[in-house]
């Protein structure tokens, strides 16, 4: 009972899409979240690039050195080696609120410029790590509510607020991210309608996850979630 009991927690924990090698591994479906972060830095130095552009000369030149500075601590704590090595939860979780701390400084010392906003998406995924999944919710949003429909790192702030909600037990404000994700792109869809069938799982709503499996199932060209979907159908 116990092994079945595992076996189910794990098939209904939270996995990113942006991993695709993930489909196949239950380490990544393990440690995927936390392999997120490679994705996720290099976008955010893209569109960070992008925002910056926006502000003067001189300003974006102060705007870069400090959030450079931030997005440098943000790595070193998040670093993939240095989380599955740690034998302190205290001390990974120091670091991560050190970081978050600079992020947090430089939204108030640049407020109402696009860097802040993007140290918004940093910040959020932070205070994820931490447990503080309401704060961590509500960043990601502030994000999100200035994010144009084509704004490459909105699926990110999507996922991110979906994985908060959802383990803060805000099941249905959860499914609703992940149904927006769904709408950001065919890229992710498929991963999209797996985030939303595993929530629907969790509500016991086994005719709504079936038929999220089932879109999955019937997708052209297959998905490579394909498999994964089918055995989620046999499960149900």
């Amino acid at each position: 009972m116990a092994r079945k009991k595992n076996e189910a927690e794990e098939v209904l924990a939270p996995d990113p899409f942006l991993d695709a090698a993930q489909q196949g591994a239950a380490f990544f479906e393990k440690y995927g979240k936390t392999i997120l972060i490679a994705a996720g830095v290099v976008f955010a130095g893209i569109v960070g690039g992008e925002l910056l552009m926006k502000e003067n000369a001189r300003e974006a030149s102060a705007l870069t050195g400090a959030l450079s500075g931030a997005i440098k601590s943000y790595e070193e704590a998040t670093d993939l080696r240095t989380v599955l090595t740690s034998t302190s939860t205290a001390k990974t979780n120091k670091s991560y609120e050190e970081a978050r701390a600079k992020f947090e400084a430089f939204r108030n010392s640049h407020p109402n410029t696009g860097a802040a906003r993007l140290a918004s998406v940093y910040e959020a995924d932070l205070l994820r790590r931490l447990g503080k999944f309401a704060d961590a919710a509500a960043r990601y949003q502030v994000y999100l509510d200035g994010a144009d429909p084509k704004d490459p790192l909105r699926f990110m702030a999507l996922e991110g607020a979906g994985y908060a909600l959802e383990a803060d037990q805000q099941l249905d404000p959860a499914l609703e991210k992940y149904r927006q994700l769904g709408e950001s792109g065919a890229y992710v869809k498929d991963y999209a309608l797996k985030h939303q069938a595993r929530v629907l799982e969790k509500k016991g709503d086994k005719a709504g996850a079936k038929a999220a499996y089932q879109a999955i199932f019937d997708m052209e060209p297959a998905s490579g979630l394909k498999s994964f979907a089918e055995e989620r159908l046999k499960a149900l």
